[in-house]
């Protein structure tokens, strides 16, 4: 049986007070030290592995791509959890309405857009210019 090797990993963080880091510091630091660690570990995974995967190497594309995938979810998924603990609101998306081109809906004269300048002609004779 081989024992598999262990990789080290020192990071010393000293932000500034007043600092967002500062502020994550100390929420860690208030942690016990298992919890902190897989705090840690969770956030750099979900985070850098795409990362790690590229740099090491890994030109596999489907895998690269599964490793993106998955991190992308993964932050998703922390993004929701997020918001329900804090009882934030997700954003809402909002919709742009479409103009409607030529073709679309020509027996709907209410959807084009009123003119803002008076012209000479209507829009029907500079749609005719256009074979419409």
């Amino acid at each position: 049986m081989t024992k598999r090797q262990r990789k080290s990993l020192s990071v010393r963080l000293q932000p500034y007070e007043g600092s967002p880091m500062a502020e994550v510091a100390a929420f860690l630091n208030a942690l016990d030290d298992r919890d902190k660690l897989r705090r840690v570990e969770d956030v750099l995974v979900m985070c850098l592995l795409p990362y790690a995967r590229q740099w090491l190497g890994k030109d596999d594309p489907e895998e690269l791509r599964r490793a993106c995938l998955e991190a992308c979810d993964a932050m998703d998924k922390h993004a929701s959890t997020l918001r329900q603990a804090l009882r934030v609101e997700a954003p809402q998306m909002t919709v742009m309405p479409v103009p409607i081109g030529p073709g679309q809906s020509e027996t709907s004269q209410e959807a084009r857009p009123q003119p803002q300048i008076q012209s000479q002609v209507d829009t029907q004779q500079v749609d005719s210019l256009f074979g419409d």
